[in-house]
C-alpha cells in the first residue's frame, strides 16, 4: 500500500513539473515507468496494481 502511495506521489510531481519543464518531463515519466516495471518484476506489485499505475502514468 505504501508503495502505491509513493508511485502516486511521484506521478503527481512529474505531472506538475511537466507543465513547466516540457520535454524533460517525458524522460522522468519514462524513468517512472521503468521503476514500475522493475517493481512488478521483483514481485512488489500485483498485476492489478501494476496495470492501474501504468495506466495512470500514461494517461497524462
Amino acid at each position: 500500500m505504501g508503495a502505491a502511495i509513493v508511485v502516486m506521489v511521484t506521478w503527481m510531481i512529474l505531472r506538475a513539473v511537466g507543465t513547466f519543464v516540457g520535454e524533460k518531463t517525458h524522460r522522468w515519466e519514462k524513468r517512472a515507468e521503468e521503476i514500475l516495471d522493475e517493481r512488478f518484476a521483483r514481485g512488489e506489485l500485483t498485476e492489478e496494481e501494476y496495470r492501474r499505475m501504468k495506466k495512470l502514468l500514461r494517461n497524462r
